[in-house]
């Protein structure tokens, strides 16, 4: 198999389980470097969030995230089980949110508490029939639990 025959997931999968511990990333801001394994193991928790909330191959999923560790491992989750990912700019407020949600056919829309815009977001993914996941703390993919628990009561 030649590298062009592997999928991003199968990448870290295998430096999961060749370079388990050693660092996949380093943080800058906060100094965090999680390893290949504590990688894998939070795609997978988060791929398996996004298929409990109903998002399934070829869904577009909408992610208004800053560049963080977390955003990698959203593209990662939405690869593994064959959802799109349509980046939205952190910079973009109600106006331009509504104009490019209004365009799209988002199964759902990621984004994060920190970025602001949480009110206005919710107000036009409700508006639009969109599932909103809301990324409540920028520190691991904890927070898919604690949504989904939520939503079942």
């Amino acid at each position: 198999m030649g590298l062009h025959d592997y999928t991003f997931y199968d990448l870290i999968n295998r430096n999961a389980i060749s370079f388990c511990d050693r660092p996949a990333w380093f943080e800058v801001d906060d100094e965090r470097t999680p390893t290949f394994s504590e990688i894998k193991e939070q795609v997978d928790r988060l791929a398996g969030g996004l298929v409990e909330i109903g998002l399934r191959k070829d869904d577009v999923l909408m992610v208004q995230l800053p560049n963080v560790v977390e955003l990698v491992m959203v593209y990662l989750a939405a690869a593994r089980i064959g959802a799109v990912v349509s980046p939205l700019p952190v910079q973009y407020r109600k106006h331009e949110l509504r104009q490019v949600v209004g365009l799209t056919t988002a199964a759902s829309i990621l984004f994060a508490a920190a970025v602001g815009v949480c009110a206005a977001l919710s107000q036009l993914v409700l508006a639009g029939g969109v599932t909103a996941l809301v990324l409540i703390t920028l520190r691991g993919v904890g927070y898919v639990e604690q949504w989904l628990e939520q939503r079942r009561r």
